[in-house]
């Protein structure tokens, strides 16, 4: 996430390396949940107010262990709203560009963790704005037992570098590559993004292939076309009663805040996401 001209941050947050306490034990447990290697960022903001990420996740938790909300994913994923590639770019293509074998396997390691999470995360957020505002349960269908849902061991990827050592034209270039994900605003740097600083040259091709799409298609109706239809999912969800009230001031402020913004950063992403997996060679 890049830093804003006086070093705030747009989105403050508990990273994972610093979670603590009741903290670092529900990251870990969301991973285990989500069978990802990383915690979104929408929790880690979450984490820094009191009370906040223990809710959200009292809430979510019985909906992931049930296969409620990844089921709901998988559906999403079905829908066909993301676009493919004609062809994926030929290996000889990438090293031409300077992605090595190594850029290359960290690229499918991030873009699958990503591509696996963000669909799950895009219908979280909108269950938890629901909540928010009815503490009562959902009333759609039952959660489903899981059982058809394999586990799934999540990929090492490479750790996230901190954009504030980006030297100018890889700090241009993230910011480039915010504006492509969000739509505009340039200060949230998608996560995915900081797991590959260190190949400068893979995140040009990202960009420029991200750049193809969004000449070639109408990634802002793509977009809008996976947020309506994972709005609809998370509304037929049931959701278990927590027996926690929804959160109130500063922490109700937090959940309010992430959906003003990241829904349609998150749409976005789930379309690039998909263009740009299926873009490199099998």
């Amino acid at each position: 996430m890049k830093q804003n001209a006086d070093t705030r941050p747009r989105f403050a947050q508990v990273p994972e390396a610093a979670a603590q306490g009741r903290v670092r034990e529900i990251y870990d447990d969301f991973r285990s949940c989500l069978g990802a290697p990383m915690v979104n960022l929408i929790y880690r903001h979450m984490a820094t107010e009191p009370g906040c990420l223990e809710w959200g996740w009292a809430t979510l938790r019985p909906m992931f262990v049930s296969d409620a909300i990844p089921a709901a994913a998988r559906s999403l994923l079905a829908s066909g709203a993301v676009p493919r590639p004609d062809k994926a770019i030929p290996r000889e293509a990438l090293r031409a560009a300077g992605v090595g074998a190594e850029a290359e396997a960290a690229a499918k390691a991030v873009l699958d963790a990503y591509n696996h999470a963000n669909p799950m995360n895009l219908i979280a957020l909108e269950v938890l704005r629901q909540a928010l505002h009815d503490d009562t349960g959902g009333r759609g269908d039952p959660p489903t037992t899981g059982a058809a849902n394999a586990p799934r061991v999540p990929p090492v990827l490479p750790p996230m570098v901190d954009p504030a050592s980006a030297d100018p034209a890889t700090a241009e270039l993230l910011r480039r590559l915010a504006r492509q994900g969000n739509g505009q605003d340039d200060v949230v740097v998608p996560s995915a993004y900081l797991h590959l600083l260190p190949w400068p040259a893979l995140l040009r091709l990202i960009h420029e292939t991200t750049q193809i799409l969004i000449d070639r298609e109408d990634v802002d109706a793509a977009s809008r076309a996976v947020a309506t239809r994972a709005a609809t999912l998370a509304a037929g969800l049931r959701r278990p009663a927590t027996g926690l009230p929804p959160p109130s001031g500063a922490a109700a402020e937090c959940i309010a805040r992430l959906n003003d913004f990241f829904p349609k950063a998150l749409s976005r992403m789930i379309v690039i996401g998909g263009w740009l997996r299926s873009s490199l060679p099998a």
